[in-house]
């Protein structure tokens, strides 16, 4: 996680893949030499209650895995990551939107969905992007990522 990362839909950056359990990352993390904390999710009273880990870097990148299986990776304003289309945090959202003409605004969320796999967090003072985040298939249908099957 190095100041410049590729991130890639469905597989995960060019340092942390969606293959990778908890301790290959905490590993690869400590090898690097990256500062890094963890948060625990318990989700207590969900149907299955499967507790999520989530690995947070120094330089904002999130890694959230539940039964030690990777699902989503979140690379924040100061990663300076960048999409393997050159869409990149700090990015106007309407250059994105040139560049994947598939982002559309999702309301509810309140962030940009790519059919592309991925979604973007906006900076509503600038227009800008301040978050990618990366996921597994299986994060697209609410019923399969929340069976935990995939885990």
């Amino acid at each position: 996680m190095n100041n410049s990362q590729t991130i890639i839909p469905f597989a995960g950056t060019d340092m942390i893949t969606f293959d990778m359990t908890y301790d290959q990352v905490r590993n690869a993390l400590k090898e690097s030499k990256i500062v890094f904390n963890v948060d625990f999710r318990p989700n207590k009273g969900c149907t299955p209650e499967v507790p999520w880990k989530i690995i947070r870097t120094n330089n904002s990148v999130s890694v959230f895995f539940a039964n030690d299986k990777m699902f989503k990776i979140n690379c924040g304003s100061s990663s300076q990551g960048i999409l393997n289309n050159g869409i990149k945090v700090g990015m106007s959202i309407e250059d994105a939107m040139k560049t994947d003409p598939t982002l559309e605004y999702d309301e509810f969320e309140e962030y940009y969905v790519s059919s592309n796999g991925y979604w973007l967090f906006v900076d509503s003072g600038s227009d800008t992007i301040s978050d990618i985040t990366v996921f597994i298939k299986a994060v697209l249908d609410d019923e399969i990522f929340f069976s935990y099957k995939w885990c």
